[in-house]
C-alpha cells in the first residue's frame, strides 16, 4: 500500500473495486478537503482518532457533524460536503454505490480546493465554501 500526499494530509487505498472502496486517511490539524459531491457513490466515515467534522450543504442549510470514534457516519451521493480536522486525526473512508451505479475514482465534482489552515479559521472555511457553492451552478 502506498500513501498519497494531499494538501490536508495523506491517504492510502486499502480496498479498491467497482462495488466498494476503503481508504485510510491521516488528516493534519487544520486540514480540510475540497467541498465536493459524488453522482453515484456515497461516503461512510469512521473516526479512529482525533477530532473531525463533516460539513454538508443542504440548499441554504449548513450541517456540521462531529464524528465520534468507531461510530460510522454516512453522506449520500449528490450532497456537497467536506471534512475538517481540529487536531491530527485518523479516519477510515469507505465508498459504496447508492444510486445503482459503481464506485469510480472519477465520480467526484469538486466545487472548491482543499487545504490546511489554523484551526481558529476552520469555521470560516464553512462559510466561505457556502458562499462559493451558492454562486456556482451544480452540474
Amino acid at each position: 500500500m502506498k500513501w498519497e500526499l494531499k494538501p490536508w494530509g495523506k491517504t492510502q487505498t486499502l480496498v479498491d473495486s467497482i462495488y466498494y472502496s476503503k481508504h485510510e486517511l491521516h488528516i493534519n490539524q487544520g486540514g480540510y478537503c475540497s467541498l465536493h459531491y459524488h453522482m453515484q457513490k456515497a461516503n461512510k466515515f469512521v473516526l479512529i482518532s482525533g477530532d473531525v467534522r463533516i460539513v454538508e450543504l443542504f440548499g441554504p442549510e449548513i450541517c456540521e457533524t462531529k464524528l465520534v470514534i468507531d461510530k460510522p457516519y454516512c453522506v449520500a451521493s449528490l450532497v456537497p460536503h467536506f471534512f475538517a480536522a481540529y487536531n491530527d486525526s485518523e479516519l477510515i473512508e469507505e465508498y459504496y454505490p447508492d444510486r445503482c451505479g459503481q464506485v469510480s475514482h472519477n465520480d467526484i465534482i469538486r466545487l472548491t480546493d482543499g487545504g490546511n489552515c489554523a484551526i481558529d479559521n476552520l469555521a470560516a472555511i464553512s462559510q466561505s465554501f457556502y458562499k462559493e457553492y451558492m454562486c456556482k451552478e451544480i452540474k
